[in-house]
């Protein structure tokens, strides 16, 4: 009898074409981070990952390092164990202390958001006018060979990333993206770790417009005490994330029976 392991077989992967692992709003708010913790100097690439709340030698950390360079707001430097990043002009343009009402600042955060290659791309070959997000999956998965695991991540950094710089209306990319959007989990690790507050210090207001809710957008919830808390509208990702958020503070929002919060 042979003792011979049989030979494992392996399944090929199909690699996609390179896309940003991350939007371009969500890009500002990293390399605004980067500004806060480097200014204009150069930094590690496995450092510069831990700015952002990811271990050194982070594959998350490495994914959201490689995006920002394909919007063209960090620059790379080096080869190999040497290489190092940093903010280029374009990224500190557009963070620090921008104005967006500026011809100047308009061009530059449309050059950003289309300076992916497959952002210009698709950009280029619908000229301006998207289709629906079948169609366009149809032609990254048939004709660009995407991997259709990752396709609707691709195209939901697209949408965002676009609207985020007033190329198409931002109410009509919201309604394109899937909110079911099951993201490849390189995607879902390079989310911001971030706490909001921080980012918001970090950040200068005007890099992030400013957002104005009808009360057709959101919900007024009673609660037996007489208040009221208004909540708005928003994807399943956002209300999952409130929800876990919310049985975290459980403690110090919820009163008990004799009048003292349960954390207390």
């Amino acid at each position: 009898m042979s003792n011979e392991k049989p030979k494992k077989t392996y399944k090929p992967r199909t690699r996609s074409p390179a896309y940003p692992a991350i939007d371009l709003e969500e890009a500002l708010l990293k390399a605004a981070n980067v500004w806060e913790k480097a200014n204009r100097h150069a930094v590690p690439i496995d450092i510069i990952g831990t700015y952002w709340g990811y271990d050194e030698k982070s594959s998350a950390g490495i994914s959201a390092a490689s995006a920002l360079k394909k919007y063209g707001l960090l620059i790379e430097e080096g080869s190999k164990v040497t290489r190092t990043m940093k903010l280029s002009d374009l990224g500190i343009k557009l963070i620090y202390n921008p104005d967006p009402e500026t011809e100047d600042y308009k061009t530059a955060i449309v050059q950003a958001a289309l300076n992916p290659s497959i952002h210009a791309e698709l950009w280029k070959k619908y000229d301006g006018d998207l289709p629906d997000d079948s169609v366009i999956k149809r032609y990254l998965v048939v004709d660009r060979k995407f991997n259709e695991v990752y396709v609707d991540a691709c195209m939901s950094n697209f949408r965002k990333s676009i609207a985020f710089a007033k190329l198409v209306d931002s109410s009509i990319v919201n309604q394109e993206i899937d909110t079911q959007l099951d993201m490849a989990p390189s995607a879902q690790a390079s989310k911001p770790q971030t706490p909001t507050s921080l980012l918001r210090a970090q950040v200068p207001p005007a890099t992030k417009p400013a957002q104005t809710t009808s009360s057709s957008e959101e919900l007024s919830l009673p609660l037996e005490n007489g208040k009221v808390i208004r909540i708005p509208k928003m994807t399943e990702d956002d209300y999952n994330l409130m929800i876990e958020t919310l049985k975290l503070w459980k403690r110090r929002i919820v009163i008990s029976a004799n009048g003292r919060f349960e954390g207390k």
